[in-house]
Parts: C-alpha cells; structure tokens; sequence
C-alpha cells in the first residue's frame, strides 16, 4: 500500500562552511540529498519517527525548491 506523501516544511540555515562540507560528504556517502541527510539527523535527534521518508518521490514543486549546503 502507497503511503501519502510527506507534507513538508522548509527550513534555511547557514552552517559554517566547514560543517556544511562535511554535512554534503556525509549525505553523498548515504547517497541522499543534504536535505534528507539533515531531516533524518533532526529526526534521530528529537526521537521523530519518520516511517519510509527515503522512499518518498518530492512533487516537481518540491524538487524546485530543493537546497543545497
């Protein structure tokens, strides 16, 4: 059974550099999104379950307005 789709929020921060570096090494080594990377290290961190969050396709409207670190 499809799940729905997650309904989203954006967030914008401005790591330093050197911490949004390592944050895009660490997605591209999961092979995810820095988006997803993070949202799934927010999850970890306030103990929110995020039930197949990988396998969710974004809308168009959502792949352009992806971010990057």
């Amino acid at each position: 059974m499809a799940h729905p789709a997650v309904e989203r929020e954006r967030l914008v921060t401005r790591p330093p550099r050197a911490l949004a570096r390592i944050v895009a090494e660490r997605a591209a080594d999961e092979g995810v999104s820095v988006s997803t990377y993070l949202t799934e290290q927010l999850a970890r961190l306030h103990d929110f379950e995020l039930p197949e969050y990988r396998t969710h396709r974004p809308s168009r409207r959502d792949e352009g307005e992806r971010m990057s670190a």
